[in-house]
């Protein structure tokens, strides 16, 4: 049987993956029920939520030039 884990992220979503794949679904290629053996937690939020937080303000964003407007550039 293959060996599963799940990731729970601070954010509240999970992520479940294979830890160890059988002998079976190495010849096969055909997966085990899912069994949960092992549950880690992880303090970070998932890559989904670290997406969200870095879009921008704005859709049209990536069309304003702040390079003019930078108050830390020298002239």
């Amino acid at each position: 049987m293959c060996e599963w884990y799940r990731r729970n992220y601070a954010c509240g979503h999970h992520f479940t993956g294979a830890s160890e794949w059988c002998y079976r679904y190495s010849q096969t290629q055909k997966r085990c029920k899912v069994v949960v053996t092992q549950v880690d937690y992880d303090s970070s939020v998932c890559k989904s939520c670290m997406k969200k937080s870095a879009k921008t303000q704005v859709p049209w964003e990536h069309m304003i030039d702040r390079s003019k407007f930078d108050p830390n550039r020298d002239e």
